[in-house]
């Protein structure tokens, strides 16, 4: 069985801050784009569908599944899409992968945990290319530098 049709991929790191804190860097457009899109077309609330600009990356429209302060963040995008046509379509009607961001209060801060699933669903076409890219190491590796971003800038200092 290829790595590739694993389901899910998880991460987590220890901010030394509140989980409002990190909430907030999760759900506020104004946060969010402090620390990893460069901007953002609409706003994170459930049903939502913004559309987020990575810069020479290109643009990525996620679908806002849930947001309840201040544990727990979601949304679904259409992992391994790379046509412009594809990344900025709604990703309900691509295949596509959940995305979940746990806040937990530990000792020194926040435990944020990320997973995203549904990787065994996507066509086979797009599991090639993934593979192509590292496959889930390619995807853990992605969140693990996603989760610094985070850490680094809303850490308390």
């Amino acid at each position: 069985m290829s790595e590739s049709i694993q389901d899910e991929v998880r991460r987590e790191v220890v901010i030394r801050a509140s989980k409002e804190r990190v909430y907030a860097a999760l759900t506020q457009v104004e946060l969010f784009t402090k620390w990893w899109p460069k901007a953002i077309e609409g706003t994170l609330e459930p049903g939502q569908k913004p559309l987020l600009d990575f810069g020479e990356a290109g643009k990525c429209r996620f679908f806002i599944v849930a947001a309840e302060p201040h544990h727990y963040f979601a949304y679904r995008w259409a992992q391994g899409a790379v046509s412009p046509e594809e990344t900025t379509a709604d990703p309900l009607t691509l295949p596509n992968t959940l995305v979940e961001f746990r806040l937990e209060e530990v000792k020194g801060g926040t435990r944020v945990t990320v997973t995203e699933s549904g990787l065994s669903k996507l066509p086979e076409k797009t599991r090639k290319q993934l593979e192509s890219m590292g496959g889930l190491a390619g995807v853990t590796h992605g969140w693990r530098e996603i989760l610094k971003l985070l850490e680094r800038n809303f850490q308390n200092p």
